[in-house]
């Protein structure tokens, strides 16, 4: 999911219950941990809500927003990359391209 607290938020939320570790929340959310990744290359494929339905890039971005800020910060932006909506053939080619943009 985008976040945790989106899963307890929504009451037909999906997503299996072993995807929560006990007391995540009191702790971080997901976006905070992609923050820690920056400034290294980050790809987030097709992101999904509660419901495990995929959402649109806006949405993605806006949940997101305060990992992206670190990545600014950090004067590393292009190394976090969002892509939403991608069949299995975008997928591919999606990996294959960001792999390939790692090994340069």
């Amino acid at each position: 999911p985008l976040s945790f607290a989106s899963m307890l938020r929504d009451p037909h939320a999906s997503q299996p219950v072993s995807t929560i570790l006990p007391g995540v929340l009191a702790a971080y959310e997901i976006r905070d941990v992609y923050a820690a990744l920056a400034p290294k290359p980050l790809l987030i494929v097709n992101p999904q809500d509660a419901r495990r339905r995929g959402v649109a890039d806006e949405e993605a971005r806006d949940e997101l927003a305060s990992a992206m800020d670190t990545y600014d910060m950090l004067e590393s932006r292009d190394s976090m990359r969002i892509v939403t909506g991608l069949g299995r053939s975008g997928l591919r080619a999606q990996l294959e391209e960001w792999l390939t943009g790692l090994a340069a």
